[in-house]
């Protein structure tokens, strides 16, 4: 005998076959009334977590609230008619009420009786969100890492300026635009008078001193374009870009009368005696270093504490 199927009774199969296989997935589903903001239905997962979901309106359960949550996007999947938009509202949200984070997926829809509802499906990412700000933090510290031993690598540990080697990459630098263009470039050679005098007085411990004082007051009278290192023991180097030779000579006076001003550990005046060079077609580091310390030997024969330039 052939029996007539009871459709309410097959919807009722289906939606108790669709709760169950709601209840195997390991999110956070649940259905909010729009209206009255009751949870209509939550998955097992859902269930575990909100033992009194059945009469405690939503914002209070899930967000500890007195009143529907201000961050409540409902005018987003509701048109002003009340009526469901195609649309879906994907986003991250922390949850002050638990302290976790989680990835929202939220859609409306028309529930049993007509209801619109919200349909959320939640994923609890706070051990993602940790493991990022565990990598974000580790990043950093590598970032600060190779900062500091890139500062270690391009600085003299003594006095804080440029060490050689970055001099000369700055060198090979400048020159590449000095040869593009029309540029000048100048550079300044300084050596500490008598500084060898000073070691033998007071000791290496005073001497570091002064090197310090003298490149600190060096530093702090050149330009904002100009380079300053320590070449080598008491001798230093500034590189100059788009600097003239007269120019140079001037900056390299201001920077001599600065040093001879200057305060010292020994109580005693310190003076320097500069060489300036200009570049020249053809001319490396090398071969421009020479010309300028050509012009500060000079400068030491003709009483020390003055600026000499090769042409001079």
């Amino acid at each position: 005998m052939h029996t007539t199927p009871d459709p309410e009774k097959s919807i009722c199969v289906k939606a108790t076959a669709y709760h169950q296989l709601l209840d195997t997935l390991p999110l956070i589903i649940y259905a909010v009334d729009s209206t009255s903001k009751r949870i209509l239905y939550g998955n097992e997962f859902f269930r575990k977590r909100h033992p009194g979901w059945r009469t405690t309106p939503c914002h209070a359960l899930i967000n500890g609230l007195d009143m529907p949550c201000p961050h409540c996007r409902r005018n987003e999947l509701f048109d002003a008619a009340g009526n469901p938009r195609e649309q879906s509202l994907e986003y991250e949200f922390f949850n002050e009420f638990d302290d976790h984070w989680y990835q929202i997926q939220e859609r409306a829809l028309i529930w049993e009786n007509g209801r619109p509802v919200h349909f959320i499906i939640a994923v609890d990412i706070s051990d993602l969100k940790e493991t990022q700000n565990q990598l974000a933090e580790a990043h950093a510290a590598l970032v600060l890492k190779h900062q500091e031993l890139e500062h270690i690598a391009c600085t003299d540990s003594l006095t804080q300026i440029c060490n050689r080697a970055q001099l000369a990459r700055i060198f090979d630098k400048e020159l590449k635009f000095v040869q593009l263009g029309t540029d000048n470039f100048s550079i300044i050679s300084v050596d500490i008078d008598h500084f060898k005098s000073v070691n033998d007085s007071f000791g290496h411990a005073v001497g570091d001193q002064i090197l310090i004082a003298v490149a600190r007051t060096m530093k702090n009278s050149i330009r904002s374009t100009d380079y300053i290192g320590r070449w080598g023991g008491e001798e230093f180097l500034i590189l100059c870009p788009q600097t003239t030779l007269r120019d140079a000579v001037q900056l390299a006076d201001r920077i001599r009368q600065a040093v001879a001003a200057g305060e010292y550990a020994t109580g005693k005046a310190h003076t320097i005696s500069i060489g300036v060079a200009t570049y020249s077609a053809e001319d490396t580091l090398d071969s421009l270093l020479h010309r300028a310390d050509l012009a500060m030997y000079r400068a030491k024969e003709q009483g020390r504490n003055r600026v000499c330039s090769e042409e001079m």
